[in-house]
């Protein structure tokens, strides 16, 4: 597994060393600048690994308690510092949840991925929180980091949420049962110039869902 992480880190290190020579001092800094990038993507395409095997083994259940629980940050799910990034163990959540919804659109989960984006769009709207990576993560980075998890998880081996969601008697197609019967509705409560994230929790039974 650590040969996976380390090969996506010489590819990550070939995007971010700087090719072109400016004064010593000043190339210097930005080589420097890169490897600590670098070696702060090992703590984070771990995270990352984990959250793919949580969508793996829980599918669209933990996908959405795993983003309800993670929208509970407020502004700092969209941003940290610059300053807070180097050598942090764990990757913007934003850019986790990036992850999480791609792996469900891939697993077929396409309604389920559609809507954990629009509400993080929301809540990035209503928040007007800045998404900047500074330079840690870049757009056209998505399918490399993408693949390093995918062989990631190929190697991992984990148990498939599709194998055992028809065997309601299995823990994790009981899960999947409770995770369909229990709709949470996100509240954005304005008070004042602050902006608080609730989340109001609903249980409903199948049979009255289908009289609906």
């Amino acid at each position: 597994m650590d040969d996976l992480v380390r090969e996506f880190q010489k590819k990550l290190n070939s995007y971010l060393t700087p090719v072109v020579r400016k004064n010593e001092d000043d190339h210097e800094a930005d080589a420097k600048q890169a490897r600590q990038m670098v070696e702060t993507w090992y703590d984070w395409i771990q995270e990352l690994f984990c959250d793919a095997v949580g969508v793996e083994i829980g599918g669209a259940t933990y996908a959405r308690a795993f983003s309800f629980y993670l929208r509970m940050q407020g502004r700092s799910a969209f941003y940290r510092p610059e300053k807070d990034l180097f050598n942090s163990s764990h990757p913007v959540t934003r850019l986790r949840i990036l992850f999480i919804v791609r792996r469900c659109r891939e697993l077929g989960l396409s309604q389920e991925a559609n809507d954990l984006e629009n509400e993080w769009n929301t809540i990035s709207i209503a928040l007007a929180a800045p998404e900047d990576y500074y330079g840690f993560y870049e757009k056209k980075w998505e399918n490399d980091v993408y693949q390093a998890l995918d062989d990631m998880v190929t190697e991992a081996a984990p148990i498939k949420f599709t194998d055992y969601t028809a065997d309601p008697s299995s823990w994790i197609g009981l899960i999947h049962s409770a995770g369909r019967n229990l709709n949470v509705i996100p509240l954005i409560i304005k008070t004042g110039n602050n902006l608080q994230l609730g989340t109001s929790y609903i249980l409903l039974h199948e049979q009255r869902a289908s009289t609906c």
